[in-house]
């Protein structure tokens, strides 16, 4: 990570907007931050941390703790960091929650919740915010850990040194400092080998599990103890296959043999039914015989009336032919007597209209006249709209006239009343300044009550935070004292497992995969309450967090207590501000005002000094809110009557206005008497244009109405006669059709009558010919189509029937002699069916032999496969079994894979870094690894040592003095920073801030220190060192410095 931009808004000491570009720094890549104590130089890099991560620096103060309380509360705390990571660059934003003033004037103090947005500003202008990543607090956090590869805590060991907390990495625990060194070299692809490895092991030793369960399921599957059992079942039941195979062929010849006797009975039997069944089925179809007869007999009936049909059917027509004529014939008479009376009326219409022509003409003769009397009508009507509007134009005028005569009254009084007021502003101004005093004392003592109760407030959480964190602390301790003691006991329980596992894999003559010896006389037996692997992980797992739990508690409880005593001195410096304020304003000091709220407050003091406090404050707040809105109120009244230059311009436009409403008015009268003059001139015009025009014309649209009345009447007549004329000549023209029809008519019944009489006459010889006395013997001799059909279709089926029911008993006669055979079916089938049932006893028998013979063969090659399975399985665990203990760190050392790795890197981190300790130790310590266990429970090979050139010994690099772990600190920084940039997969570490601690080196260590860091200026490394030891800045000509004051702190890079 390497910073371009810190803006900083009402943040920690700076009041005002600031911004830090640390481009300004140029080639210059060690830098010092100086300045007077407590003017801000740490809050720097905390903004840096609270933007990234949303707290400190130094993990002591929250933060809604760093809020500026010198600023405005319309202002809100805020901080912007541009970052680059690589070639790549971001912007993060972020606020505390916090209290700031309302929108709504008068609204007090609102809360306003955390926000924070991270932005991707690659390839971006100066101006251009990016592309957002996130804009939610959770979302950030975890892109900022993913970015940056670090926490909050990592953070603060690695790339920020805090002010009295830089030995956090040297003295960090091994399991700390694991996690930063798997952050920096990103070695989480070890820990997936030793994961894979722990896999295929318990892959393995599943897969022996179950070759071990499917062989013994095999064996019990037959009921066999072992394979020497199994040999001997599987002989005896090919002993009985073969006894059984001549069974089963002596009993199938003997059901063979009853079977054919029983079937030979069996078809004498059927023959003899047979014959019977066909005399039976002969005789049916014989006594059907009557029946068929009549219907042959009908059939012959209907043939010969068939032949009478076409004649009957001819007669028929005729006579329908005939009826239709006489009909039509009726109707056209009937219809051409209507048509004449119809021809009469349209005749005497026509003549009736022929008569209306008089009127006609008169009509014609007013459309005309009113046609001539639009014209002279469109004059009037433009007069008329004349008169109207010098009508308007006069009540205009004189609206107008009366309008300037009130504004000229208003104007007077105006001038009257602006007057008075200028005299009345000398006064006021005199009285404004000191009540305008007097507004800004009551406000700043508001303010310092509003912050005395938000400071009590911080107070009160933060005194109930530090016992919640006391408690957590003290449980935490418990928890991972009881998983730890669990830990141990899980561990010797898997131990025995593991080797009872192995045992269980042992055989004789075969040499044991550990000690290689091919005697086990005591192999290890399993307990009753092992531990799995899984047990073991979780176990392991459990201790961890409970370490890490514990770790994190403790710290927590400081941060609390650090954050009380802090509220506590906060609210006891705005208490003395507070009384300092009111007295100012004239209100005595911080003391609860005589009244209700002094009782209430003596009450809470008896048994809560916190809520007297409160009660305090805000009685303080109310009683102070109150001088101050009366003072507001006055400066509000006074500023309203004191502006004396506002009132004599006013006074002056009062005079102009009243001048021009004097000519206004002159002008308005002058108007008025043009207009009434138009008036009369208008209405004499509109008099002149309405002679000789009806008076019942004159209205709005009568003369359209009048018009459009008379050109129906014309349309109405005109349309009257033309219908008239043509309905004559239609009723004519129908009259002589018809008559032309009734002669048509009357020839074509002629005609049909002469053909109905040949058709009878026909009709009566075709039934005497074939034997019919009249029509209706003829109709009840006929036959439907259907039913002929069907009486044809049933006498075929019965002679069809007969001669097969005759060939059916002279075949089964025939049969009947040929079959002599003789037998008890019955007593056959007993027969067949005890013979039947020997041979199929003896089949089942035979074949449940082979099954159990083939299912006894499948055994045994079963378990030949099973045992070269073990074979290749043991091989296996012999191979990866061991990796995967040895990688997760169950060795000797108790060093995972993992681990391992890391001590190597650990290892170049300790060479880097002991040359930059040996140099500023002046040749006495340079850094060792230590790789035996401090304790048995616990993992080793990631502690820290120092060896002293001067003792020869090696010992804890905690035991260093102070100056001498700072050196220590710095060294290991740097060379972490010097190591991890080699290593193209780490996260690269382009930024290290040092928070003090220069002070307590000798000169001598200093300048070894120093010359240590401006090395760093040809590595490209961004190296800033808090300070505010004055021989530092002789030697860093790059300085950022920072200087505070009453309005505020401010800050800015001195570069060279």
């Amino acid at each position: 990570m390497r910073p371009l931009r810190l803006t900083m808004q009402a943040f920690g000491p700076y009041r005002d907007l600031e911004i830090l570009d640390f481009g300004e720094l140029g080639p210059n890549r060690v830098f010092l931050i100086h300045g007077d104590t407590g003017a801000g130089k740490t809050t720097i890099l905390d903004a840096m941390v609270f933007a990234l991560y949303g707290c400190s620096s130094g993990g002591e103060r929250q933060a809604e703790q760093m809020r500026c309380e010198l600023a405005p509360a319309t202002v809100a705390t805020e901080v912007t960091f541009d970052f680059a990571l690589g070639q790549r660059s971001y912007r993060i934003r972020r606020r505390p929650t916090q209290q700031v003033a309302g929108v709504r004037t008068g609204s007090g103090l609102v809360t306003k919740q955390g926000e924070v947005t991270l932005w991707d500003r690659t390839g971006c202008g100066p101006d251009e915010e990016g592309r957002p990543l996130a804009s939610k607090i959770r979302e950030v956090d975890a892109q900022v850990k993913t970015l940056l590869g670090f926490s909050c805590d990592q953070f603060r060991q690695v790339v920020v040194l805090p002010q009295g907390r830089f030995r956090e990495l040297l003295a960090a625990g091994s399991e700390k400092r694991e996690e930063i060194l798997r952050q920096l070299f990103r070695t989480e692809r070890f820990k997936e080998l030793e994961v894979r490895l722990l896999d295929r092991a318990r892959e393995v030793r599943r897969e022996m599990e179950r070759v071990t369960l499917q062989r013994q399921t095999q064996l019990e599957s037959v009921g066999a103890l072992d394979d020497g059992e199994l040999e001997a079942m599987l002989e005896r039941v090919q002993a009985e296959v073969q006894r059984g195979a001549g069974e089963v062929g002596a009993r199938t010849q003997a059901a063979r043999a009853a079977a054919a006797a029983l079937q030979a009975a069996r078809a004498a039997a059927d023959v003899r039914r047979a014959f019977e069944l066909a005399g039976q089925q002969l005789a049916e179809v014989q006594a059907r015989g009557e029946e068929v007869d009549l219907d042959q007999r009908r059939l012959d009936d209907a043939a010969r009336a068939e032949k009478v049909r076409p004649a009957a059917v001819a007669w028929a027509d005729a006579r329908e032919r005939l009826a239709q004529a006489e009909a039509s014939e009726t109707g056209i008479v009937q219809a051409l007597e209507s048509a004449r009376e119809a021809e009469q009326l349209a005749v005497e219409t026509l003549a009736a209209e022929n008569a209306k022509q008089p009127e006609r003409r008169e009509a014609d003769e007013r459309v005309r006249e009113l046609q001539r009397l639009e014209q002279a009508l469109a004059g009037w009507e433009d007069a008329r709209r004349d008169r109207q509007v010098a009508a308007s134009h006069l009540e205009e005028a004189e609206a107008a006239a009366s309008a300037a005569l009130a504004r000229r009254v208003q104007a007077d009084h105006d001038v009257q009343q602006w007057q008075g007021r200028v005299d009345a502003a000398a006064t006021a101004a005199v009285k404004l300044e000191g009540c305008r005093a007097r507004l800004q004392q009551a406000q700043r003592a508001e303010d310092a009550c509003r912050r005395l109760i938000e400071a009590i407030t911080a107070e009160d959480g933060a005194t109930s935070e530090h016992q919640a964190r006391l408690a957590a602390a003290e449980e935490a301790a418990r928890q991972r004292q009881v998983a730890e003691q669990h830990l141990g006991d899980v561990e010797e329980r898997w131990r025995g497992d593991r080797a009872a596992l192995l045992a269980a894999t042992l055989v004789d003559g075969a040499p044991c995969p550990v000690c290689g010896s091919e005697h086990h006389p005591a192999p290890a037996k399993s307990a009753a309450s092992g531990a799995s692997d899984e047990d073991l992980e979780r176990a392991r797992a459990a201790a961890s967090a409970a370490r890490a739990a514990h770790d994190e508690a403790a710290a927590a409880e400081g941060r609390a207590a650090t954050r009380l005593a802090a509220a506590e001195a906060q609210r006891s410096a705005l208490e003395v501000a507070v009384r300092t304020a009111r007295n100012d304003v004239g209100l005595g000091g911080a003391e609860v005002p005589a009244g209700s709220g002094a009782a209430a407050g003596a009450a809470a003091a008896a048994t809560d000094p916190a809520a007297a406090r409160r009660a305090a404050a805000e009685a303080a707040l109310a009683e102070t809110q109150s001088a101050a809105t009366a003072c507001s109120h006055e400066v509000l009244a006074l500023e309203a009557s004191a502006d004396a230059e506002a009132a004599r311009e006013r006074l002056a436009a009062a005079i102009s206005a009243r001048d021009a409403a004097a000519a206004a008015v002159q002008s308005a009268e002058e108007a008025r008497v043009a207009a009434r003059d138009a008036l009369t001139r208008a209405h004499a015009l509109l008099t002149e244009r309405a002679a000789g025009i009806p008076t019942e014309l004159v209205e709005p649209g009568a003369l359209q109405a009048a018009l459009a009345g008379a050109q129906a009447r014309v349309t109405v007549l005109e349309e009257s006669l033309a219908a008239a004329t043509a309905a004559a000549a239609t009723a004519k023209e129908r009259r002589i059709a018809l008559q032309a029809s009734r002669d048509e008519v009357a020839a074509s019944r002629a005609r049909f009558a002469a053909q109905e009489q040949a058709s009878s006459s026909a009709f009566s010889v075709a039934l005497s010919e074939h034997g019919f006395t009249d029509a209706d013997h003829l109709r009840a001799t006929l036959l439907p189509a259907q039913q002929r059909q069907a009486m044809e279709r049933r006498v075929a089926e019965y002679r069809e029937e007969l001669q097969l029911a005759i060939g059916r008993l002279q075949q089964a006669r025939q049969h009947a002699e040929e079959c002599r055979c003789e037998g008890d079916p019955r007593a056959l089938e007993e027969a067949v069916r005890a013979a039947q049932d020997a041979a199929d006893a003896a089949v089942a028998a035979h074949a449940e032999a082979q099954s159990r013979g083939a299912r006894l063969v499948e055994v045994q090659d079963n378990l030949k496969a099973l045992d070269a399975r073990s074979d290749d399985i043991r091989a296996a665990y012999q191979t990866v079994g061991v990796l995967a203990e040895t990688a997760s760190g169950q060795n000797e050392s108790r060093v995972s894979f993992q681990r391992w790795v890391l001590g190597v890197y650990l290892d170049e981190v300790l060479v880097a870094a002991g040359r930059k300790l040996y140099a500023m130790s002046k040749g006495r310590y340079r850094f060792e690894r230590q790789r035996e266990a401090q304790s048995r429970r616990r993992p080793s090979g990631l502690d820290i040592a120092v060896f002293d050139e001067f003792s020869g010994t090696t010992r804890p690099a905690v035991t260093l003095s102070g100056g001498e772990s700072f050196l220590a600190a710095l060294a290991l920084a740097l060379g972490l920073a010097e190591t991890v940039q080699e290593y193209a997969a780490g996260t690269p570490l382009e930024t290290i801030f040092v928070d003090e601690g220069f002070g307590a080196l000798d000169p001598d260590a200093l300048e070894l220190a120093v010359d240590t860091l401006m090395e760093l200026q040809s590595s490209g490394r961004l190296v800033g060192v808090i300070s505010h030891v004055a021989e530092l800045r002789q030697v860093i000509p790059a300085r950022l410095e920072v200087r505070g004051g009453s309005g505020g702190s401010h800050a800015r890079f001195v570069v060279p």
